[in-house]
């Protein structure tokens, strides 16, 4: 299967205290989470390192990247 084929890609695994989207949504602190994501995203935008664009934009002789989200808590 392909990039193109695939609309997302979610893996439940923890490795140590790393953790997927998957399984940070089903923390108590789910919502501390989300909030990183978003402030990750909307930096990387701001500063220009990429541009989120539609599957149905993009090029048939573009490539696209897999993409694992991995998120770990920060100790205060």
């Amino acid at each position: 299967m392909t990039n193109r084929n695939k609309e997302h890609l979610i893996v439940s695994t923890i490795i140590g205290e790393v953790m997927y989207l998957h399984r940070a949504l089903q923390q108590p602190d789910k919502e501390e989470f989300l909030k990183s994501k978003v402030q990750e995203i909307s930096s990387h935008q701001e500063r220009k390192h990429w541009k989120i664009v539609p599957f149905k934009e993009v090029l048939e002789n573009i490539k696209i990247l897999d993409l694992v989200w991995a998120m770990r808590r920060k100790v205060r």
